[in-house]
């Protein structure tokens, strides 16, 4: 099956047109193949050739500016981790729901994974790499200074592991407060 003919090397669609018409079979495994040009300077030769064979229709083509490209917009945490330090998805089970109840939220939160390296209570941790941290860089930033808690007392183990998630807990519960009251208007 032939394929429509790339204008910037071919002499334009009313040549290949009359070029096709003019054999009896358009299935001719003696004729060339094309491949379309999909780039812009093969658009733009195309709309050109298509202005130049077809002068009738030039109110009816504008040529407008490109679609400028999109710039990226980074969050402090990207992705949110799920509950087992995978990324969140309901096919994981490693998810909290907004509709969840603030004892559900409560229990789900406690059994969260945090920073492998911190063992026991006394061991120093990395916040950087816990997931409990991340979900304090969403839901905890309102507090003035918990974030700076957070980052302190896990990393001189001045807190533990279980002090860190009750606190995040509790303000993933005042963020979801109006959420829910939304719902249930």
């Amino acid at each position: 099956m032939n394929q429509i003919p790339n204008l910037a090397t071919s002499h334009g669609w009313t040549d290949v047109l009359a070029d096709k018409l003019s054999k009896p079979s358009g299935r001719s495994t003696s004729s060339p193949k094309f491949e379309f040009d999909y780039s812009a300077r093969g658009c733009l030769l195309r709309i050109q050739n298509f202005i130049e064979k077809c002068p009738g229709f030039v109110p009816f083509v504008r040529q407008t500016d490109r679609l400028n490209q999109p710039d990226v917009m980074l969050t402090r945490t990207p992705r949110i981790p799920g509950l087992d330090g995978r990324k969140m998805s309901k096919s994981y089970g490693n998810t909290i729901t907004l509709s969840e109840s603030d004892a559900d939220i409560r229990a789900k939160t406690k059994v969260m994974v945090t920073d492998p390296a911190r063992k026991r209570r006394t061991d120093p941790g990395n916040p950087d790499v816990c997931p409990v941290y991340d979900w304090h860089k969403l839901f905890s930033t309102e507090e003035p200074g918990r974030l700076e808690w957070v980052r302190q007392g896990c990393t001189t183990a001045g807190i533990g592991c279980i002090e860190c998630k009750a606190a995040m807990a509790e303000n993933l519960i005042k963020w979801i407060a109006p959420v829910r009251e939304r719902r249930v208007k």
